[in-house]
């Protein structure tokens, strides 16, 4: 009998290994950085605007200390743009989370027309060396700005929130505001108070609210005076520009008794149920991995206990620990979904790196949204820069260095390495990756020329762009 038990669990564990190396499979995909948002784009500036944009980097492997770097290709609109805190700065190790500021300025003089540019975003493990061809991930923000003369009155109500209050006190209707259009803008608010059952008791009117600019988030605060008694009340509140609503919503408050400390929770729950919601998004790879390991668990254990064979193992003082019972099953299957998911987090966070004999690294690319990468070229500490343009015309002899003893990287017409050279790639070149395929970069090597370079080439990774 015990024999037959040593079988379930031989077929338990090969099913554990196989949903672990599956999931494994797709880590890869769970682990790397975020950027949003991907674009700057303001339609509505007029000479002598300000706007900024704050961008938020995110990565899921905090383990090192990353040098952010940030490229800007503006054109003649590179003199508007400022950053803050600056173009080159730091994401410590321990934060995954990391947030810099746009700052845009127009001048004056600016004519009435679209501007574009390009914003690029990289971050380099500090202290990394690098040897051979490296690779350079190419996500970008676009930049799309459009002056105009026209006045564009757009005011966005993002959240409206009516404050407790005390008896007798000013009730304040809490209103953030955005101002997408380019001309300053003064909402009015209206509040219709009911009862709990629905019936009309008051009505005010705040006309007298702050000015909220272009491009600018603020908080604004509408007053209206009170003679309600304490007790929970409904509110219709309303957000009006030039007499059109742009924001209603039906809200809750109470007022306390005279002299008694607001007891506004509405705040921290909303709060903590954001902070909830963002966890939970942060973590649902590994949530989900436990989750999956112990309803499996559960059910293994189960249908093992349902075995007529298993009748007289019920008392065994290991049986507790293979969830005889239904309480300690649950307990088990907690611990092996943790567990498991303890261990789909370890192999996420240190990704395997098989070496070949040749002791070239194989590095896999994904392109995004047809965004370009970059392939850097570099060997040694030593940066010098050399690029040798090949005639095609010409069948030329591989040579893995040149005449001064440097490595020289071969770039082919095709992805065949019998075809022609068209390329040398040398010491801490960038060149834009257009295409690829299991082996082969396409890359542009300059006047709208292309070619290919061997993936087996990649020796390491300088840095890795955000995406």
């Amino acid at each position: 009998m015990f024999s037959i038990f040593i079988e379930r669990m031989k077929t338990l564990g090969k099913t554990i290994t196989t949903i672990a190396c599956f999931l494994l499979m797709m880590s890869p995909s769970l682990a790397g950085f975020g950027v949003s948002p991907t674009n700057i784009y303001n339609e509505y500036l007029k000479p002598g605007a300000h706007f900024e944009k704050v961008v938020t980097l995110s990565r899921s492997d905090p383990f090192e200390d990353l040098d952010i770097v940030i490229e800007p290709s503006l054109g003649e609109i590179n003199s508007w743009f400022r950053f803050d805190p600056g173009l080159t700065f730091v994401f410590p190790k321990g934060e995954s989370r990391k947030t810099f500021k746009i700052i845009v300025d127009v001048p004056q003089s600016a004519s009435y027309r679209g501007y574009e540019g390009v914003i690029r975003v990289k971050a380099l493990a500090r202290g990394q060396a690098v040897q051979g061809v490296s690779i350079v991930k190419g996500a970008r923000l676009d930049v799309d700005l459009v002056t105009t003369e026209v006045s564009i009155s757009e005011l966005q109500i993002k959240s409206l929130k009516m404050l407790d209050a005390n008896e007798g006190d000013p009730l304040k209707l809490e209103i953030l505001a955005e101002n997408l259009g380019n001309v300053a803008v003064s909402p009015d608010a209206k509040v219709a108070i009911k009862n709990l059952q629905m019936e009309d008791l008051e009505e005010h009117v705040d006309n007298d609210l702050e000015f909220v600019q272009p491009n600018e988030s603020k908080t604004l605060y509408a007053e209206f005076k009170s003679s309600l008694p304490q007790g929970e009340y409904f509110v219709d509140a309303f957000v009006l520009v030039d007499g059109s609503v742009v924001r209603k919503e039906r809200l809750v408050f109470r007022i306390n008794a005279p002299g008694e400390k607001s007891a506004d929770t509405s705040g921290g729950l909303s709060t903590a149920f954001a902070n909830g919601i963002s966890l939970l998004r942060d973590n649902a790879s590994m949530i989900g991995v436990c989750l999956l390991f112990a309803i499996v668990a559960y059910f293994l254990m189960s249908k093992l206990w349902k075995q007529e064979s298993m009748e007289d193992k019920k008392n065994e003082l290991w049986a507790p620990l293979l969830g005889v019972r239904a309480s300690s099953r649950i307990i088990v299957s907690i611990l092996i979904g943790i567990l498991s998911a303890g261990i789909f987090w370890w192999f996420s966070s240190h990704p395997i790196q098989f070496e070949k004999e040749s002791k070239k690294s194989d590095i896999s690319v994904q392109p995004s949204g047809g965004i370009p990468l970059e392939v850097v070229v570099s060997e040694g500490t030593d940066v010098k820069g050399v690029k040798e343009k090949i005639d095609k015309s010409d069948p030329l002899v591989v040579s893995d260095r040149d005449k001064d003893g440097k490595a020289k990287y071969p770039i082919y017409e095709s992805p065949d390495l019998n075809s022609n050279i068209v390329y040398y790639a040398l010491e801490d070149e960038k060149l834009d990756v257009v295409e690829e395929n299991a082996d082969w970069y396409k890359v542009e090597v300059g006047d709208g020329d292309m070619g290919w370079l061997e993936k087996s080439k990649v020796k390491s990774s300088v840095s890795q762009e955000i995406q």
